[in-house]
């Protein structure tokens, strides 16, 4: 009885693993079919998004013109025609009569004349618009771009650039109108200085000196005023073009990192949201220098440095770049996260961004430390929080919600048991399509 009890259970084990055998085929066929169909839809994709590009940049380039119409600067105001103090006093017959104390007053004089002249032409307030011209052309078309490279999140960029370009196009005219007015104005009021000035070079004394002095810083202040006056005017412009600008930066320098890295592979749909130069602080302040990356999915660091191989008197004469990931870790293994500025250096007057991590008894590590270089903490320590909530994926871009909804479906259709052998399957992360079987290696494929 005992017999033929083992020999059924036998013939089931066989039966299971013929039954895995023919799903694995199965699967292997529906990967073929699957493959064809992404690689499809991806160069459809592909053209979509090199139509979208030709097409933004047709609208920036007129939008360019537009405002090119509109001459950006007024002509420069004339320099003096007066010849320079020194050489205007040595002229004088008052010439020897003057004070080393006026002579060195005239200097200044002339110094603080010159500079108010420049200023009155407002270049400034000119060359911050230009900027905003430009930016709000070049970014959509950069960022846009960074979409292609595989930037799936912040899908309020295109939202505020519209909202700021809408606004500029509103205000624009306005500011320029206002710039020439204060302009003209000043103009007229540093013709007028410019006349006190002449007569202080005709008879340099201390009285008159005092006075033109006066006026000029005056005229300063009164410069400096209208500045921000009209700086007033498109400030909530300027300040939100910058935050898209420095978002744009971030983004761009992070996508080129991992387009250099030869070993870091995002997942299908996966979308980088951080990268910053970093050191993993192993031993006490020690440890290798890289970069720090978060996904929607990973933590990721890797090391990126120069070693050195051979040193003479403490002096480095050999060396080689160390670049190797030495950190991968699924986003939904980080417990806890914790961030703070140490203080460091000479009397601890160097604040660095530290951030700590608790990794789950699943991660290769229980703890990790890092030191952010250029980035705050405290950002990071929110961004993870979003990752680990799942909240992360409302920042989506839009065109990027179904590439990352079909991932998700891939990687649920994936097995919980190995057809082969049977054994339990670990949760993969979204995007993954196929896992290895701890306990017979058998490569496990999404149906």
């Amino acid at each position: 009885m005992s017999d033929k009890k083992d020999k059924r259970e036998k013939d089931d084990k066989d039966e299971k693993r013929q039954l895995g055998a023919v799903r694995g085929g199965t699967s292997g066929g529906n990967n073929a079919l699957r493959s064809a169909v992404d690689k499809a839809k991806e160069e459809a994709q592909q053209r979509q998004q090199q139509h979208r590009l030709a097409e933004l940049r047709k609208q920036q380039q007129a939008k360019q013109a537009a405002r090119a119409k509109t001459p950006i600067a007024p002509p420069p105001r004339p320099r003096p025609t007066a010849a320079p103090a020194v050489a205007a006093v040595t002229a004088t017959a008052a010439a020897a009569a003057l004070s080393d104390e006026d002579r060195a007053s005239l200097n200044s004089l002339e110094s603080s004349f010159n500079q108010a002249n420049k200023e009155s032409e407002l270049g400034d307030v000119y060359r911050e618009i230009g900027e905003i011209d430009d930016l709000l052309t070049n970014l959509p078309l950069k960022l846009d771009q960074l979409r292609t490279r595989g930037y799936v999140h912040s899908g309020h960029l295109e939202t505020a650039l519209e909202k700021l370009d809408a606004e500029w196009d509103k205000i624009r005219p306005q500011v320029e109108a206002r710039t020439q007015e204060e302009v003209t104005r000043l103009n007229s009021e540093m013709d007028a200085l410019e006349r006190q000035y002449n007569q202080v070079l005709r008879a340099p004394r201390g009285p008159l000196l005092e006075q033109v002095d006066a006026a000029v810083d005056r005229a300063k202040e009164r410069i400096n005023q209208v500045e921000n006056n009209l700086g007033n005017l498109y400030k909530a412009v300027r300040s939100g073009v910058g935050e898209v600008e420095d978002a744009v930066s971030r983004a761009e320098w992070m996508v080129q990192q991992l387009d250099e890295s030869p070993e870091i592979q995002l997942y299908e749909a996966e979308g980088p949201l951080l990268a910053v130069g970093a050191e993993w602080e192993k031993d006490g302040d020690e440890g290798p220098d890289g970069v720090l990356y978060l996904t929607d999915q990973r933590l990721l660091f890797e090391q990126k440095e120069e070693i050195a191989t051979k040193k003479f008197l403490f002096v480095t004469t050999k060396s080689e770049k160390v670049q190797k990931l030495l950190l991968d870790v699924p986003a939904a293994e980080i417990e806890d996260v914790q961030h703070n500025e140490e203080g460091r250096g000479f009397l601890n007057m160097r604040k660095d961004d530290i951030i700590e991590l608790v990794f789950s008894a699943k991660a290769p590590l229980a703890r990790a430390r890092f030191h952010l270089k250029g980035q705050d903490s405290s950002d990071w320590a929110a961004m993870i929080k979003k990752v680990r909530s799942g909240e992360i994926d409302n920042f989506r871009q839009d065109s990027f919600v179904e590439a990352m909804e079909q991932a998700a479906a891939a990687t649920a259709s994936l097995p919980t048991q190995c057809p082969s052998c049977f054994a339990e399957l670990p949760a993969q992360p979204r995007g993954v399509t196929s896992v290895a079987c701890d306990f017979c290696g058998a490569v496990v494929t999404a149906a």
